[in-house]
């Protein structure tokens, strides 16, 4: 099975093309790199700490789910965004504009997919759990928005990652 196809089943080609030229541009977070502590890094081992915990999820899941962080940019943004906010709280930093700029990007980029798409992509579901899970201030604004996309593409049981999404929202 093509991981990446199924990523993408409902985004069109122009969309595919302009979301791959973020990872191309030599200011891949609109600071430059030098700014970040080896951003890819630091998130490939929060991301496979956080996946570790859920030991019931198949390896392909949790592979596919690793692959669309790096793969959809409003995906790997909201990723930046939840491992900078971590990091912020172990240690005791609050205003961080590297989190800010992760979590707006997120934001931004959600809102283009869902306004530019009848359907909305697993990734995008993804991004809504996450803004979920890391922003008390919005938690409520997330969560509503969260249930409408899960419910406007059938439910829980019809999310991808082999079920790995569902139980992610339901924890």
């Amino acid at each position: 099975r093509d991981t990446h196809a199924s990523l993408t089943t409902r985004v069109p080609i122009q969309r595919i093309e302009c979301r791959r030229r973020v990872f191309t541009d030599s200011v891949i977070f609109g600071l430059h790199h030098a700014a970040l502590p080896n951003p890819i890094s630091m998130v490939y081992a929060i991301l496979s700490q956080s996946l570790t915990n859920f030991n019931h999820a198949p390896e392909y899941s949790r592979n596919q789910w690793m692959q669309a962080s790096f793969q959809d940019p409003c995906m790997f943004h909201v990723i930046l965004f939840a491992a900078s906010s971590h990091l912020e709280v172990v240690r005791g930093e609050n205003g961080n504009p590297v989190t800010h700029y992760h979590r707006r990007q997120a934001i931004k980029l959600l809102s283009e997919n869902i306004s530019a798409s009848r359907t909305v992509s697993d990734t995008d579901i993804a991004t809504a759990m996450y803004l979920w899970h890391y922003e008390a201030n919005e938690a409520r604004i997330h969560k509503e928005g969260l249930l409408q996309m899960v419910n406007a593409n059938g439910g829980l049981r019809k999310l991808g990652f082999d079920g790995f999404l569902s139980h992610m929202i339901t924890l």
